[in-house]
């Protein structure tokens, strides 16, 4: 594979320094964590938002065959708007409104809506930009569904609503598995009233179409009734996202993840359409066997949104096997590890945050790849985009990774490295703060003196005891870092 082009590079990096994360030289004596939380000068953020169906700004909501409902929202500093159902544009709605009719059967359904401006419009275009490149001659269509550009897209600037013509609230002290199993195959949302709900054995989502929604991570709390429950949420269609994850592992022959295309893609095997967010889930710390607060496994087009986890022995979340599956906007507070994402195929980690992790580097890639499966939508590259992390034994852990975009993330005192690119490959390493670390800022292993083809572009890194960015058996190309 060969390197990203530098005209490529350096689109991207002007991309970074004038619409990014907002830092500038200037700036690199402040906090790196607060500046990369500070929006940028020139983004649009959604205010507020509504709907005439419910009258209020619930997220998630039951829905009736043929009823007509008005989506809205209020936003600052936008000029386009774009609204989608699930997959599919609205060629017909351009502005901050949208009108919807239920389609005449049952089913769950996602309305979205991006609001950008001029600037942030060309920031998304280069981040597409650099993932052609990365992608190479891997790409087969020369372009992707508009809706696979979701990751690159900044929270604050598009809003989703979760409707279902199936909802079953359930209150503390009902079980959450009777709910999740009395959706029908259609599809459908549990909704998590606020409070505190235990959970007396691992919650299994073994169906596709299924959204598990709490009301915030502040206010629906997922406790254990006793230790060792592990994990709390078990997302795969086996009920054993861990044993299935072992099996690819053990099995690389006979595996559609590591054999394909020679063992074919089995899409019946494979959950479609998850959601889970909005919620607080509460393990009981170091040695106290609750290794996860969420597990999946052999998941499509699915999204862990919008979840804090504490106190867990191991990582919070973890995600093998999976093709394009986000996780965003989750948090992690004195887990063993926030995120852990194994032999994944173009997914995402976006705009999660981590504090007080004590066992592993706070979020890890490993084995993740471009999708080659021409029996799915085809799909961008992987990204590593706009999380921070504050201590930890690392900050990022990019590991045998290939075609990956790792972009505006902040590392900060972590006690080793603010981020390590280890016998990875193809990566666009761009605009990411990585400061006050014991030891090394940026640090690249490689197991062999053969260049793996990264490009480390435009990179914040200062105030780290040791190296600013150290080369092991190999090299990088570094364009214009600080």
């Amino acid at each position: 594979m060969m390197p990203i082009r530098i005209e490529t590079a350096a689109v991207f990096l002007a991309a970074v320094l004038v619409t990014g994360t907002g830092t500038s030289i200037a700036d690199k004596d402040a906090s790196a964590t607060d500046k990369a939380k500070a929006p940028s000068i020139a983004g649009a953020r959604i205010t507020s938002w509504s709907n005439t169906r419910t009258k209020d700004r619930d997220r998630v909501f039951l829905v009736k065959s043929a009823e007509k409902i008005t989506f809205s929202i209020k936003v600052d500093g936008a000029r386009h708007y774009q609204w989608r159902v699930d997959k599919e544009v609205s060629e017909n709605a351009n502005g901050n409104s949208f009108q919807w009719t239920v389609p005449d059967k049952k089913g769950i359904w996602k309305i979205c809506v991006r609001a950008t401006n001029t600037d942030q419009d060309k920031r998304i275009r280069s981040l597409v930009t650099a993932c052609k490149a990365l992608a190479g001659k891997k790409l087969r269509a020369g372009n992707w569904d508009d809706w696979t550009l979701d990751p690159f897209c900044p929270s604050r600037s598009r809003h989703e609503w979760i409707v279902s013509t199936f909802l079953k609230k359930t209150s503390p002290g009902q079980s959450i598995q009777a709910a999740i199993n009395s959706v029908p195959p259609e599809g459908g949302i549990v909704e998590l009233a606020a409070g505190t709900h235990t959970v007396k054995a691992t919650i299994h989502i073994t169906r596709s179409n299924i959204a598990l929604v709490g009301a915030g991570m502040d206010k629906t709390i997922l406790v254990r009734a006793a230790k060792g429950i592990s994990p709390v949420i078990d997302i795969n269609k086996s009920g054993d996202a861990k044993a299935r994850s072992a099996w690819h592992y053990n099995n690389k022959n006979d595996s559609w993840l590591s054999s394909y295309p020679r063992k074919p893609l089995k899409l019946n095997d494979i959950l479609k359409n998850v959601t889970v967010g909005y919620m607080c889930i509460r393990g009981g710390g170091e040695h106290s066997n609750d290794l996860h607060a969420i597990a999946a496994a052999e998941t499509v087009d699915s999204v862990i949104s919008d979840v804090r986890t504490e106190n867990h022995d191991q990582y919070g979340i973890q995600v093998d096997d999976s093709i394009n599956t986000v996780v965003r906007r989750c948090s992690s507070n004195g887990d063993g590890g926030a995120v852990f994402m194994a032999g994944d195929v173009s997914c995402h980690i976006v705009e999660c945050s981590a504090r007080g992790n004590w066992r592993y580097d706070c979020f890890q890639t490993n084995g993740w790849w471009y999708s080659p499966y021409t029996e799915l939508p085809e799909y961008p590259c992987s990204s590593v985009l706009r999380n921070s992390s504050i201590g930890g034994p690392g900050g990022f852990f990019i590991y045998s990774t290939t075609e990956c975009l790792v972009s505006e993330n902040t590392s900060e005192k972590a006690k080793r490295y603010g981020m390590s690119l280890t016998i990875s490959r193809n990566c666009l390493v761009a605009g990411n703060i990585l400061r006050g670390c014991r030891q090394v800022g940026l640090n690249f292993h490689h197991r062999d003196i053969h260049p793996y083809h990264n490009d480390v572009v435009g990179n914040f890194i200062y105030g780290n005891s040791g190296d600013g960015i150290r080369l092991k058996r190999g090299g990088a190309p570094l364009t214009a870092n600080i």
